[in-house]
């Protein structure tokens, strides 16, 4: 997130209700990994929710927030299977239910989900994942 997104994002009139990311809030995440760019806009705009992918699930946890703030950042698990191609997905999608004032996330966790694996979903998009490597 650039600089420049930052200041139109918190200059701009109005609130926003959903922030999706790329990478977690500085503070929010342990070992104070995250951008602090990304935590800059929750303080300043407090959106409802917040969705973030690129790191791991930590200390078993996919709900964080910044100190201070009443935004729930969920963590959403990556789809890259793992280093062995072994992971699930289960934990990588989730079911958002918000009718204005009151909401929220919930991972699928699913029986279905849990059971995909990297050689499944070469059989669902193998032209996509023909190219990639493990």
């Amino acid at each position: 997130m650039s600089q420049t997104a930052v200041e139109n994002l918190i200059t701009s009139p109005g609130r926003f209700d959903l922030l999706l990311t790329h990478d977690a809030p500085f503070e929010a995440y342990p070992d104070l990994r995250g951008s602090p760019l990304i935590r800059d806009v929750i303080k300043e705009c407090q959106p409802v929710f917040h969705i973030f992918g690129h790191v791991h699930v930590a200390e078993g946890r996919h709900e964080f927030n910044v100190p201070g703030t009443p935004t729930r950042s969920w963590l959403l698990e990556n789809v890259t299977f793992g280093k062995n191609l072994a992971r699930s997905l289960a934990g990588s999608m989730a079911i958002l239910e918000w009718d204005g004032k009151e909401g929220d996330i919930t991972l699928v966790k699913d029986a279905w989900l849990s059971q995909m694996r990297f050689h499944i979903w070469m059989s669902v998009w193998p032209e996509k994942i023909s190219n990639a490597k493990p």
